[in-house]
């Protein structure tokens, strides 16, 4: 005798109805969706493993020329390259290692952060005719890109200034808050007794004042400092360049690089003047024996023999001398008469 069996349970358990048939299928289909590609990464990093030992020793010895790049786009590119010859490395252990390569990309961010700085330092400005004047002869040679000069400028408050002859481009005693650069023309420092000390040239030794002082402390701006001497232009016009040298100091500081850049800078400028001095103290002493030799209104013959030989000696010029006599008053004339007239 047959049993009689309910209509619902000759349904199968998965297919009580068409929705749950649908379910069923679906859920059967993703399953097979993911296995796929997870079975295809398996079989990759079964293939790669036995080369992991190459990656490894390939992105050290990448490494070990990057350190010893100079140019720091080359070091960073090679730096990207062997980050990831790391992680592929780690990532193809019998047990992937996930940790340390997470930990390369971390590397590899920065990396790629410094290499859009570096690119960014790169890009082809427009500098106008000043500019320009002043980037080649007084910032590109010590490691100043156009960018990080420009930069410069605009945080520094730079501003282009014009003097006219006499006219003082520094006081004694006023606020020591911005340092120039002499653009054209030719300026001379001024001692605290009223004395010209030696003269400043656009160029090498250009900066009329301290660009830059690496050992300076940050409290050194919290009390104001005052200029010590005066510089006046001796031309027809002097131009310059200024910036705060207090925004100059925390500019160039933030950044190691800048803080080479601006010590290259401040080296180069002490030994400009230094080597523009000695000339210059030169034409002062000789400025000195001049007015001694003319002090009694007389010259004798071994005066005028002195200061002949001191000329030759230290390769005086014509200009050098009559300099000379016009600073005490007298002629070339008033010279070769040996006397000056009394008026």
């Amino acid at each position: 005798m047959l049993r009689h069996v309910p209509r619902g349970l000759l349904v199968p358990r998965c297919w009580p109805s068409m929705p749950t048939v649908r379910h069923c299928t679906t859920a059967s289909s993703s399953s097979a969706s993911v296995a796929g590609p997870m079975s295809a990464l398996k079989a990759f990093h079964n293939f790669m493993q036995p080369y992991g030992q190459y990656f490894v020793h390939v992105g050290n010895v990448i490494l070990l020329l990057a350190i010893n790049q100079t140019d720091m786009l080359s070091m960073r590119l090679m730096m990207v390259t062997a980050s990831g010859l790391g992680m592929a490395y780690n990532l193809l252990q019998p047990k992937p290692l996930f940790a340390p390569a997470l930990w390369g990309c971390g590397f590899l961010a920065s990396h790629f952060y410094n290499i859009y700085l570096l690119l960014k330092e790169k890009q082809k400005m427009t500098l106008s005719t000043d500019q320009e004047h002043v980037y080649e002869s007084a910032f590109m040679r010590f490691g100043f890109t156009p960018r990080q000069f420009l930069d410069l400028l605009e945080q520094a408050y730079g501003q282009w200034n014009s003097f006219s002859e006499n006219a003082l481009i520094s006081k004694q005693g006023d606020p020591l808050r911005e340092v120039h650069y002499l653009m054209e023309g030719e300026c001379v420092l001024i001692s605290t007794t009223g004395d010209d000390m030696f003269k400043i040239q656009p160029g090498k030794g250009g900066w009329i004042g301290e660009f830059f002082d690496p050992n300076s402390k940050p409290e050194v701006w919290e009390k104001e400092r005052f200029r010590p001497i005066s510089c006046k232009c001796i031309t027809s016009q002097c131009r310059t360049l200024s910036m705060d040298m207090k925004k100059v100091d925390e500019i160039v500081k933030a950044s190691p690089r800048l803080t080479e850049f601006a010590t290259r800078v401040e080296v180069s400028d002490l030994w400009g003047k230094l080597h523009r001095a000695q000339p210059e103290h030169r034409r002062q002493t000789y400025q000195a024996m001049i007015a001694v030799a003319v002090s009694d209104g007389f010259l004798e013959d071994h005066e005028i023999k002195l200061a002949e030989e001191f000329r030759a000696r230290h390769k005086l010029t014509d200009d050098d001398h009559s300099r000379a006599l016009e600073k005490v008053g007298w002629t070339q004339k008033d010279w070769d008469a040996r006397r000056k007239p009394k008026t």
